[in-house]
């Protein structure tokens, strides 16, 4: 009895036995902790509505699918898959995605790089986590050249603002060039995206506000860009700059039977760059291969060498993929393009810069950049008889356009609500950022009031007309 002692209502356990009991509780309560993890830390599902893609609520997710550029939402063993698991915390398994596994992403919001609204993108904005010094998304576009990013991706008709580039001084000691955009290559599908008042400055490369390089295959569809993209001046410890670049307010390069369909860019376009071949466009830089279908561009552009309302270049595709052909699409930004012209090269005006070959009329089929002609008809009529087009590939025409009033430009339709019926005023406000008249300035003059750091007195002024 000396280790027992009782008390009225209380019973005293010997030491060992306490110890004992208390270690048998703990084991009980790991046991139930693995056999049913989901009571530890709840599971989330981040494809709450079954349709294969994994929903990005944030910028560190936007940023994580870099790491997952087939959109299946299973990583390999790299190192930064820390970073993928604090931006997916308690990721269900498989992500929570159906049965035959996902297949991309798709914003679930807008975003915005200018968290706290000053109308500036700094080091105080999340906290610094898309400064990095000042280069901002350099290093996170989502997909590169072995690695490109080959899934879908579904804007859902959301947007990303405030997207901010810089090229940093020390690129030209490796001797590489810069891929330069939101994503960097894409072989995959992007749709229903807005990327708005993006700033990128770039030395030499390929620079497009949504992607670098449009290869193989890949779509952008109903997506729009606003914004501007200029070309940075060299480091001035390099003996021999490389000012090649490929720019377009959408799109750098396009190749390889890639497509542009319904989508548009206001975004203005600078460069300083005299390299044959190598152009800035209002839409897309250099065009070697694929089809940009339904689609436009209204921002000024400037440039050495090649530069055109809607392409910098139209050039000579690889063996074994089609001809880049332009379809029902138009341009109406500014052209300045100051200097001589670079030998070898044939220039026209308009909707293209530069032909790196004979030209061949069916490249632009119903396609033009004359602004009086683009005002007059008011429906499928006229220069836009044959612009009801099956985007979709039902086989149905698909009517696409709002052409406003007689002193309007047309402006694309989608349903990003989908309510059934396709508006303008879902994709972009389009009429708000073209205007109700045609701008009154000289291509010279909207060229340098949109880039004055760049501009020079036009030696060889290109004027915009119908091609």
């Amino acid at each position: 009895m000396a280790n027992r002692s009782i008390h009225p209502g209380r019973l005293t356990i010997p030491g060992p036995a306490k110890v004992a009991l208390i270690l048998l509780a703990a084991a009980v309560l790991l046991l139930l902790a693995v056999a049913h993890p989901a009571e530890a830390a709840e599971s989330i599902d981040y494809d709450t509505d079954d349709d294969g893609l994994i929903e990005i609520h944030n910028l560190a997710q936007l940023k994580s699918i870099g790491l997952d550029l087939d959109g299946d939402g299973r990583l390999g063993s790299g190192v930064r898959s820390q970073f993928w698991d604090e931006s997916f915390p308690n990721a269900a398994e498989g992500m929570g995605c159906p049965a035959t596994g996902c297949r991309g992403h798709e914003l679930a919001a807008d975003l915005d790089f200018d968290s706290n609204g000053d109308g500036l993108v700094t080091a105080d904005d999340h906290d610094g986590a898309y400064w990095a010094g000042g280069t901002g998304w350099f290093n996170e576009a989502i997909g590169y050249s072995t690695a490109p990013y080959s899934a879908e991706f579904n804007g859902n008709g959301h947007t990303i603002a405030n997207l901010v580039i810089k090229t940093p001084d020390w690129n030209w000691r490796s001797g590489g060039t810069s891929s330069v955009g939101l994503f960097g290559t894409v072989t995959g599908t992007i749709r229903n995206l807005g990327v708005i008042n993006a700033d990128i400055g770039v030395e030499r490369g390929h620079a497009g506000i949504i992607a670098s390089i449009l290869y193989d295959g890949g779509s952008i569809r109903n997506s729009y860009t606003t914004g501007k993209i200029h070309q940075l001046d060299p480091h001035p410890l390099n003996p021999k700059p490389d000012r090649r670049l490929d720019a377009g307010g959408l799109v750098g390069g396009m190749s390889n039977n890639a497509e542009i369909v319904a989508s548009y860019s206001t975004a203005s376009i600078s460069g300083d760059s005299a390299y044959i071949n190598r152009g800035l466009g209002g839409l897309v830089g250099r065009l070697r291969s694929g089809r940009i279908t339904a689609s436009y561009a209204t921002g000024p552009v400037t440039n050495r060498s090649a530069s055109g309302a809607l392409l910098g270049v139209l050039g000579l595709p690889v063996d074994g993929y089609q001809l880049p052909v332009v379809t029902a699409s138009y341009a109406t930004g500014a052209v300045n393009h100051y200097g001589r012209p670079l030998p070898g090269a044939r220039y026209f005006k308009g909707l293209v810069g530069q032909l790196s070959y004979i030209i061949h009329f069916n490249h632009f089929v119903d396609s033009y950049s004359s602004v009086a002609e683009l005002q007059e008809p008011t429906g499928y009529t006229g220069i836009y008889a044959k612009w009801n087009l099956d985007l979709d590939g039902d086989k149905n025409p698909d009517d696409p356009w709002d052409f406003g009033t007689a002193s309007e430009y047309p402006v694309l339709k989608v349903d990003f609500n989908g309510d059934g019926k396709a508006t303008w005023e879902e994709f972009g406000s389009q009429r708000a950022t073209q205007g109700a008249t045609p701008n009154s300035e000289t291509p010279e003059e909207q060229a340098a009031a949109a880039h004055p750091e760049v501009y020079k007195e036009a030696e060889y002024g290109l004027e915009v007309a119908c091609s």
